[in-house]
């Protein structure tokens, strides 16, 4: 007898993006694990390509800029695959702000040096927001970023920024890289 053949389709990390965006039933078709290692070699790929050509004579302005380029793409990336693994994971869009922090938030991620985020959010702290920042920690961490993470709501972080000047000055610094733009301007 013929067993069927069963494989995990094989798509790009720019395709894995585009097909959570639209297309989640070839999303959902690729298993985590082969998510991850496509996560994995697309950071691996590119980040030793910026390294050969700063290597090869590229300035240091351009190797951070590229590096930056590279974390958002990848962060932006995660997060929407966070958001294809939840329900209700659209509905989030609107109650969510993942921002870049400190250096990496004004542009300037060195090489392996932290990429810290902030996942700012608005109401309460419900199902569909535990389950997204639940989705993210462990994902960043497989991926091989070296981490700093917060998650808090809104009210509470500009709060907080108003009572303690280091993280005053990381919220100045911040850059929003996906979600609800009228949210993150509630740090100004």
């Amino acid at each position: 007898a013929i067993f069927p053949v069963t494989s995990t389709p094989v798509l790009t990390f720019s395709e894995l993006v585009r097909a959570a965006e639209h297309d989640p039933t070839a999303y959902h078709a690729v298993d985590k694990r082969t998510r991850l290692r496509t996560i994995q070699t697309h950071y691996r790929d590119e980040f030793e390509q910026i390294r050969a050509q700063h290597q090869g004579g590229a300035s240091g302005r351009n190797t951070i800029t590229q590096l930056t380029a590279l974390a958002d793409y990848l962060v932006r990336g995660i997060v929407r695959f966070g958001m294809s693994e939840i329900k209700g994971g659209e509905k989030l869009r609107g109650r969510i702000a993942v921002c870049a922090l400190g250096g990496y938030g004004r542009g300037e991620l060195n090489p392996y040096s932290d990429i810290d985020l902030c996942l700012i959010y608005s109401g309460r702290l419900d199902k569909t927001v535990q389950q997204l920042n639940e989705y993210l920690v462990p994902m960043f961490w497989d991926v091989g970023f070296k981490m700093g993470y917060v998650m808090q709501e809104v009210g509470d972080a500009v709060t907080l920024a108003g009572s303690d000047l280091e993280v005053l000055t990381s919220y100045m610094h911040a850059r929003l890289l996906y979600g609800d733009a009228a949210l993150f301007a509630k740090l100004d």
